[in-house]
Parts: structure tokens; sequence; C-alpha cells
């Protein structure tokens, strides 16, 4: 897994690399900005945990630093979100690895993955579609800031109104659905899928269990 997280590591800094000869090529400085942003993200993860005094395993951060890439880099170097349904599917990825994450931190707390009754599966989706949704509004609040403040419309709300802003949140509760589909095949087979084993990694880096 190592392995892994340092080749998706490599990766994004080449794209970067191109990412500045593209921008230098059309002679488009306005876009720099979002290039120095991209280039200091990942080591975002690391500041995190440095304060939170948690260790977020492989899989958190290799799914972190794609999504980074593909809207950062893709989207906003690369101009991808002209493409017709890529901001939707990029919300739809950012819904699935939210609640990804909320699922981790919520075992973490619970000090166990399993899924024992329908009173811990219950508790369980709630709370991470609940906190998944949330997690959205507060993003689609953050758009609407930067363009009540900043005349940044990047909810398109001049032109779309509450169309986008409901297309994001939707998307990405859909996407929150297949976590929540991962606990309940869990829950019913008991057979230990990706969500689970990363969950059990995440405890067992923490030293919550031995």
């Amino acid at each position: 897994m190592k392995k892994l997280k340092y080749l998706v590591l490599t990766i994004f800094y080449l794209t970067l690399i191109i990412a500045l000869f593209y921008l230098r090529l059309y002679e488009d400085i306005g876009r720099l900005g979002y290039l120095l942003l991209a280039a200091i993200m990942p080591f975002l993860p690391y500041c995190v945990s440095y304060i939170v005094k948690l260790k977020f395993n492989d899989y958190m951060i290799i799914a972190y630093d794609i999504f980074v890439m593909a809207a950062m880099i893709g989207g906003n170097i690369f101009g991808f979100y002209s493409f017709t349904y890529f901001d939707q599917i990029l919300h739809f990825t950012s819904g699935i690895l939210i609640a990804f994450f909320i699922y981790l931190i919520y075992v973490y707390l619970k000090k166990d993955p399993s899924i024992k009754d329908k009173r811990s599966l219950f508790i369980a989706t709630t709370y991470v579609l609940g906190l998944n949704s949330f997690i959205a509004f507060l993003w689609e609040c953050f758009e609407f800031a930067l363009l009540v403040f900043f005349g940044n419309d990047a909810i398109n709300n001049a032109s779309e109104g509450v169309y986008d802003t409901m297309t994001d949140m939707i998307v990405c509760f859909l996407g929150g659905l297949i976590i929540i589909a991962s606990i309940i095949s869990y829950y019913k087979t008991k057979r230990k899928n990706f969500l689970i084993k990363a969950a059990e990694s995440f405890i067992d880096d923490n030293r919550l269990i031995k």
C-alpha cells in the first residue's frame, strides 16, 4: 500500500509540472494561484494529523490525493469543469470520500468497527449520512460566500439559481450511499470488505487495538 501511495504522489507532482508548462504555454498566469495551492495540498493531511494527534492511514491519503488531483489540477487548471457532468461526478466522489472518512472517525471513537445489531447499524448509517449531508451543506455555504463577498460565482447562482446547489448536495448524498451499502453488506454477511479493512487499519494505526 505504501508503494501505491508514493506512486500516486509522484503522479500528482508530475501532473503539477505538466500543468505549469500548460499555464505558461497559454500565458494563463491567472490560475497560477490554483497551482501553488494544489502543490501544498498533499501536506494538509499530515498537518491535520499532527494537530489532532491521529495517524491517517494509506487508504485515506491515497483517496485524498487522487481527489485533490482531479478537482484542483484537472478541474481548476486544465478546465475540466467545462465538461458536462464533471462537477456532478466530482461531488458524487466527494460524497463517497467524505462518508468514508466519517466512518473511519466513527469507528475510531467507538473503538470497534463491528456492526453487531440493528441498533448499531442504525446509529452508524445515520451518523455517516447526517454528517456527510451537513458537510455538503457547509461547502455550498462556502461557495455562496465566495459569490457574496468576492463576486466569484462558483455555484452558478446568477445563471442557475438553486439548481447547481441542490444538484451538488444530492449527488454528494448519493455518493455517501455507497459507503452505507458497504456498512450494510458487512452487517448482513459479516465479510470484511474494503471499508471494514480500512477501518481496522485506522484503529490499529492509532493503537486502539493490539
